[in-house]
């Protein structure tokens, strides 16, 4: 797609590592020392939202706009499975899902260790703000309370190396910019929880 292939041009641009791949793995090489370095337990992550009140945790692929835009132009089309609204007031859409997975027990650990444990190394610098405008997300980690209610969603745009969480957006600010690889590592999580459409792994 045009568009996506704009995308891939302007993150290599912004950043360069992103082409880039190490002898021994395929990851950003990031001009900070990024990992996991957090302190953060597993009794401590459970005990931080949105983890402490989520019941139910998911991982979606769904169409995102140029794949609705392009649908049926080439090859064969992912099967819609089903509809959901997400967020709220002007931020509500609905994504058209075409893959699901609920994650249980040690996934959820690892999920909850990228969020709160993965970022720089104490002491380095703190690098710059960025965007990207190609966004167009395709990939989300959905957390529902006992209920079945929606209370927070990490959205994801691995194309152009982004990721927001929804409702508070400080849980996983900057650390795109900051520790670009981070976008490696969650779709190294989304390959193994077995999640391939919107990935980078996608067309493999």
């Amino acid at each position: 797609m045009k568009f996506l292939s704009l995308c891939i041009a302007l993150l290599a641009v912004l950043h360069p590592a992103f082409s880039q791949e190490t002898e021994t793995d395929s990851v950003f090489i990031p001009e900070n020392n990024c990992g996991f370095y957090g302190p953060k337990t597993v009794a401590q992550r459970n005990a931080l939202f949105p983890f402490k009140k989520a019941k139910k945790i998911k991982l979606v692929a769904y169409l995102g706009e140029e794949d609705v835009i392009h649908s049926g132009q080439s090859g064969e089309e992912p099967v819609l499975l089903r509809k959901e609204s997400v967020g709220t007031g002007k931020y509500k859409k609905v994504y058209k899902i075409v893959e699901e997975k609920e994650i249980t027990g040690a996934a959820v650990d690892s999920i909850s260790n990228i969020m709160f444990n993965y970022g720089l190394e104490s002491g380095q610098n703190t690098g710059e703000d960025g965007h990207i405008a190609c966004y167009d997300p395709r990939n989300s980690v959905l957390f529902y309370d006992e209920k079945g209610k929606l209370i927070g969603n990490l959205e994801i745009c691995f194309m152009c190396g982004q990721a927001y969480f929804e409702p508070d957006e400080k849980i996983m600010k900057n650390l795109y910019n900051l520790c670009p690889d981070v976008m490696y590592v969650l779709n190294d999580f989304f390959k193994q929880q077995g999640i391939k459409h919107g990935t980078m792994d996608e067309n493999e």
